[in-house]
């Protein structure tokens, strides 16, 4: 009794630090502190999940990445408000009187002077003075009331501009065209809003009317079913209702786009956990071994895609010593350890090579004579 129930821990413990591990590279940073702690609790020696811990702890947007403290406004933050402070509010004045201070005078005083000596006619600024700005006031006066009417126009009948516009823009395009872009249009906002079932109608309706531009189309659906799986897999508890309906959806997001690298590592992850329930309920080895295979085939599909597809990698890395295919359990071990020397999985590959007795560094293939 006392194997079979620390093997169910080790099983819960390596559960917690997958799930954790997704939430890490998805960018939910709080989930995978908890799972990881949670995991700590049940283990509290396995340093594989210490150095996740501290990952998420450093990645976390609060973890010392432009965060400043309440209590670092210091001397120097003082100082600069006052320098700003001391600058004057006006600074034609201040400019006037250092030109006062120099003996010098405005161009325009000057010239004035320079008139009255020619002609002996005394001449003043004071009548231009005041006709200048009761101009420019009547002026802007008369302009700012034809903005305000115009203003008004535009709020009043903007809908029809913006229709009248579109039409203009669409005077030679097709109908089918025309259409399948407004579909598409109402797609993205109803993905916007959150609305994925009509933003699937649309962009199916879209698809049909406007075949030329499927491709686009069935590549927006594939993001949408890969959001669903992901609302899928968050909602449920661990179960294999939860990973059956996800594996679901994350395969038509697959169909849609063969070049969703992220929805071919789904699958592949979904399969691996329904391995490993599998493994809880006793099934048969060739059973399970059907679904490690079939998890791995979609792992290399997502590489294939994507090479450094970094999480398809990392479970790899655990599905290949399952199978068991050690020459590629080795390969991705070294891949690991060469393309992310700093990361936790590096420590564990290392770990791993060592309990099969192969190098730390991947042995140099052997040169050719010919």
């Amino acid at each position: 009794m006392g194997n079979v129930g620390e093997q169910n821990s080790m099983e819960i413990v390596e559960q917690l630090i997958e799930e954790g591990a997704l939430c890490l590279q998805q960018g939910r940073y709080d989930r995978a502190i908890a799972l990881f702690r949670k995991g700590l609790q049940i283990a509290p020696l396995r340093q594989d999940l210490r150095e996740y811990l501290t990952l998420a702890l450093d990645q976390r947007p609060d973890a010392d990445n432009g965060f400043i403290p309440d209590d670092s406004t210091g001397a120097d933050a003082k100082e600069d408000s006052k320098d700003a402070a001391d600058w004057p509010d006006d600074v034609d004045p201040l400019i006037e009187s250092l030109a006062a201070k120099s003996g010098r005078r405005p161009e325009s005083s000057h010239a004035l002077e320079q008139l009255t000596e020619q002609t002996g006619v005394e001449h003043t600024r004071r009548g231009s003075h005041i006709k200048l700005p009761m101009w420019l006031l009547v002026l802007a006066v008369i302009v700012n009331i034809g903005l305000v009417g115009l203003l008004y126009v535009w709020y009043q009948h903007s809908d029809s501009f913006d229709e009248w516009m579109t039409r203009l823009r669409n005077l030679n395009v097709p109908e089918n065209v025309q259409e399948g872009r407004r579909l598409y249009e109402l797609a993205l906002d109803r993905v916007r809003h959150e609305d994925y079932e009509g933003a699937l109608t649309y962009l199916q309706d879209a698809a049909r009317i406007h075949p030329e531009e499927q491709q686009m189309y069935r590549a927006q659906e594939s993001e949408i079913y890969l959001q669903l799986a992901h609302v899928e897999l968050d909602l449920r508890e661990d179960s294999e209702e939860k990973y059956n309906k996800a594996l679901e959806l994350f395969q038509k997001s697959a169909d849609l786009n063969s070049q969703n690298a992220d929805a071919w590592f789904n699958i592949g992850y979904c399969k691996y956990s329904l391995a490993r329930k599998a493994r809880l309920k006793n099934l048969s080895h060739r059973e399970i071994r059907g679904i490690e295979e079939a998890a791995a085939e979609a792992l290399e599909h997502a590489r294939k895609v994507e090479p450094n597809h970094q999480m398809s990698i990392f479970l790899l890395a655990k599905v290949y010593p399952k199978i068991p295919q050690m020459a590629k359990a080795a390969d991705v071990w070294y891949t690991i350890i060469e393309q992310w020397p700093e990361s936790p999985e590096a420590r564990q590959a290392e770990r791993d090579l060592k309990n099969f007795g192969l190098p730390l560094k991947r042995p140099q293939a052997p040169e050719s004579n010919g």
